[in-house]
């Protein structure tokens, strides 16, 4: 296999990247060196990227800001942050008030986690993009033109990439229940 087919697959997707040196081939297999490279960079005083994590125990670190989509759309990622906080201020509320009850058994910070890939995500689309979710040590997303069969094509590419780091991908998606016929009494 072709290791510098990705590398040139994300070029074509994001022109930006063509400016960042392509991994010597000795590392192109290498998961921390290809998340690295798409990794956000110093653009003056913000930073800049497409591959973005998300910290579950701070839940604002989680690459809004340095998002190249969002920045070249002019994104207001601080109404963002904002939705999120809104969002997410009852659970910790909640927590707060009933842990005594729940303590444990309440996953508080994978609920808050969700809340913030759905905005993520809800932004995304709104962008007429995929989001794209990456699983090693920490989850990172990164924002993909929506074009199904290269997206396929790009998962493909990158479970062959790093099968030997084992990174899974997928795209993330939010599903309507509610809509969806799932909790009707038909």
């Amino acid at each position: 296999m072709d290791d510098k087919k990705i590398y040139e697959f994300l070029q074509d997707w994001f022109p930006e990247l063509k400016q960042r040196k392509t991994p010597k081939k000795k590392y192109r297999r290498d998961y921390r060196e290809f998340s690295y490279w798409m990794g956000p960079i110093a653009k003056g005083e913000a930073y800049r990227g497409y591959l973005q994590s998300i910290d579950r125990q701070q839940h604002f670190d989680n690459g809004v800001e340095s998002c190249a989509l969002f920045q070249d759309r002019n994104v207001n990622a601080e109404e963002m942050q904002q939705r999120i906080e809104t969002r997410t201020a009852p659970l910790f509320e909640h927590y707060e008030k009933y842990q005594e009850l729940i303590g444990r058994f309440y996953e508080l910070h994978s609920h808050v986690y969700d809340v913030v890939l759905e905005e993520i995500y809800n932004e995304v689309r709104k962008q007429e993009y995929r989001m794209l979710l990456i699983y090693e040590m920490d989850i990172v997303w990164v924002a993909v033109p929506d074009q199904p069969e290269k997206i396929k094509k790009f998962l493909r590419l990158f479970q062959r990439q790093f099968k030997d780091s084992c990174p899974r991908t997928e795209v993330y998606e939010r599903f309507d229940l509610a809509s969806s016929g799932w909790l009707s009494d038909d």
